[in-house]
């Protein structure tokens, strides 16, 4: 359990780097640099399953969103992998769409925040997703303290200076690290976790309970949305909204998945290796095909001519035949 002379709620030690990362798995290496581990970036994100998603949450209040969804998919099972016991303050299908209801706020103060107090005199780390100030509203973030006046969170998230960020509202999920024993993981164990979470993702077998859809069947309701606004009077940034956000996620996160399967081949066996060249061809198509996609300015030149709009829905059509590919070659791999 945690060592009493360790301070599990201090000190942001994340990689700093130019490139996306997600806020969920900068925060879990937050908390595990605090128990001495240093785990690198690409491979949490592949075992939480992370570097796989493109998810559209049907709940949301837009595409903007969509990135934030689905990331503690695999959360529990993948921090117990490295030693870490959470658990969550209620059910992901208990999570309330964003913003979050009145009376959310006030249950959240009257049930939740005593149990995150509780927590944090115990020294355990708590993983806060949203209710962080703009522009980190949709992220993961360390929960450190409570402000004994107004009631109010604080912590740190990714990308805001300093530990003492107030949160602006409730957090619409909490996880409390309740515990922490040592454990090790093969090279094997982490590429057969990786690969056995990509392919359930890829062929959107997430559990319901996290409202997302995944895989090629995301790609398809993206498409659906780009149509349906061609009838719209949005503007340009309307447009960029819609498309250049979840892009540059997935993007990001298929670059992560590229560079983890580069370097994780060596330990695979044969059935493995024929997965991953699949999943690296795939996935470097995929992130060829989107990629112009992740500049807004392209995007809203595109949006303004009715032959640049079909070139859009042209290119979502291309991702989610890539996407099919993925989930084709890594279909077995997604039984239990």
């Amino acid at each position: 359990m945690n060592p009493s002379n360790k301070n599990h709620s201090a000190g942001n030690h994340t990689e700093h780097t130019g490139a996306f990362r997600e806020s969920l798995i900068v925060s879990l290496q937050d908390i595990l640099h605090s128990y001495g581990r240093s785990i690198a970036y690409d491979e949490l994100a592949a075992v939480t399953g992370v570097s796989f998603m493109a998810a559209v949450a049907p709940a949301t209040p837009g595409p903007a969103w969509w990135p934030a969804y689905g990331r503690d998919a695999f959360l529990v099972s993948a921090a117990r992998a490295y030693g870490l016991l959470l658990r969550e303050l209620h059910p992901p299908d208990a999570v309330p769409a964003p913003p979050p209801p009145p009376e959310f706020t006030v249950h959240f103060h009257d049930s939740y925040q005593p149990f995150i107090a509780a927590a944090l005199e115990r020294n355990e780390p708590v993983l806060a997703w949203a209710g962080w100030p703009e522009p980190y509203h949709r992220q993961w973030g360390v929960i450190t303290s409570i402000d004994a006046e107004s009631r109010r969170c604080i912590g740190r998230t990714p990308g805001a200076a300093g530990d003492g960020v107030t949160l602006v509202g409730p957090p619409i999920q909490v996880y409390i690290v309740q515990g922490y024993n040592e454990s090790s993981l093969t090279a094997e164990q982490v590429l057969d976790d990786a690969l056995h979470r990509a392919a359930i993702i890829l062929n959107n077998r997430v559990d319901a309970a996290f409202g997302i859809v995944t895989g090629p069947a995301a790609f398809q309701a993206w498409r659906e949305l780009l149509q349906a606004e061609l009838s719209k009077p949005s503007g340009a940034n309307a447009a960029a909204d819609l498309c250049t956000g979840p892009a540059r996620a997935i993007v990001a996160a298929r670059e992560a998945a590229i560079r983890f399967l580069e370097d994780r081949s060596t330990h695979a066996n044969e059935t493995q290796t024929g997965i991953i060249d699949a999943c690296l061809n795939t996935f470097r198509d995929l992130v060829a095909c989107l990629e112009p996609v992740c500049d807004a300015d392209v995007v809203c030149v595109k949006w303004a001519s009715d032959q640049g709009r079909t070139v859009l829905i042209d290119t979502i059509t291309q991702a989610a035949d890539i996407e099919r590919r993925a989930a084709e070659a890594t279909g077995a791999f997604a039984d239990p």
